[in-house]
């Protein structure tokens, strides 16, 4: 729903490491339609083995605002 632009943000969170089929195919369609996928710090996430808290992010203006309003400490 955030690569096709119905949405600015999605989050999700892993309490166990991400399967590669969980994130791979995912951060791929988001990134190639100009969106980013990453932690709360707004790091790129490893989509083979993350675990804790993902972004997903329409494009780098939506995460940049949206981490700055969005408390850190979840984790």
């Amino acid at each position: 729903m955030v690569a096709k632009g119905a949405f600015s943000h999605y989050i999700c969170h892993f309490r166990s490491p991400a399967n590669p089929w969980d994130l791979s195919a995912a951060s791929l369609i988001l990134e190639n339609a100009g969106g980013c996928l990453t932690d709360l710090e707004g790091r790129p996430i490893d989509p083979m083995s993350h675990q804790g808290y993902i972004v997903a992010s329409a494009d780098e203006r939506c995460k940049e605002e949206f981490l700055r309003h969005f408390p850190r400490d979840l984790e």
